[in-house]
């Protein structure tokens, strides 16, 4: 799907991080299909070039709820932006980020260990893209590698290819 990078593997549609789930419910995520990739990249750096992971979810929506998601995505993002699982709290946050299709929700989420996990920062922060074109929604989530997140340009092209990909589906 990506230009320059080669698709992994398909994961499983529960993943918590390949989709921002907030306090959204099951009703939020009215979904007729969903499909993941993760896909791994190289990036030019200034010491040369490293690797980077991003996962890229393609939802088709019942009729109207796409932007149903996105309205209450926006709403969560102040009345309920933290979580705690798996040892961490996560936050989201808005961002700044593309526009594309009907609507985008740009956010970073943080990820802060509750301990220390040896060989991990303590927090690291990623970006999301939610880009929503009709009942349609592609997500863009930054997994980097290492600890260490994706350059913002790497997911802006992912965002990008995703809303391309939702224009031709």
């Amino acid at each position: 799907m990506i230009p320059g990078g080669s698709d992994i593997c398909v994961i499983e549609n529960d993943d918590p991080d390949v989709i921002p789930r907030l306090c959204l419910t099951d009703g939020d995520l009215a979904v007729a299909d969903m499909r993941t990739l993760r896909h791994t990249v190289s990036e030019k750096l200034s010491s040369g070039e490293a690797p980077t992971v991003f996962s890229q979810t393609l939802l088709v929506f019942k009729p109207g709820k796409a932007a149903h998601y996105l309205g209450r995505l926006r709403t969560t993002l102040s009345s309920c932006p933290s979580s705690t699982r798996a040892g961490m709290k996560i936050t989201y946050s808005r961002a700044d980020g593309p526009s594309a299709g009907d609507e985008v929700v740009s956010m970073k989420v943080e990820y802060r260990y509750l301990k220390p996990v040896e060989g991990m920062p303590q927090v690291r922060t990623f970006r999301v893209i939610v880009v929503r074109l009709g009942d349609q929604v592609s997500v863009v989530c930054d997994h980097g590698w290492e600890g260490a997140p994706s350059q913002d340009q790497t997911i802006f092209n992912a965002s990008a290819e995703g809303a391309r990909l939702l224009a031709v589906a």
